[in-house]
């Protein structure tokens, strides 16, 4: 990513679909990012690290999948099986999507992994 962020001057956006880009230690493809202010970077998770890089303007917007709703959830789901033995009426979990941007992130910033 690295290399042709810095390569491909026609390169207007990323679309990054895991957090794995953006929540390593700060490397090369985050660098490149800071010398091109003309990318638009839109990414998938909203882990405590991606939160922060949209707050310094590096990623423009985060569509995250609540996890800490996922895991209470489903928390919920097993207690209801094995205490109530009451199995779940639905088969998907549904536990909406948020979609941070710098409007937003700091609201976000004080919330639960």
């Amino acid at each position: 990513m690295e290399d042709l962020t810095r390569a491909t001057p026609q390169l207007k956006a990323w679309f990054i679909t895991g957090c794995w880009a953006t929540v390593t230690p700060r490397g090369a493809f985050l660098n490149a990012l800071d010398q091109r202010k003309d990318i638009a970077v839109i990414a998938f998770d909203t882990v405590k690290e991606e939160l922060l890089l949209v707050k310094e303007g590096l990623v423009q917007a985060l569509i995250g999948q609540r996890p800490y709703e996922m895991g209470y959830r489903c928390v919920e789901m097993l207690h209801d099986i094995v205490q109530n033995r009451k199995m779940p009426s639905a088969t998907t979990l549904a536990t909406g999507v948020d979609v941070i941007t710098a409007a937003n992130v700091d609201s976000f910033l004080v919330k639960p992994d």
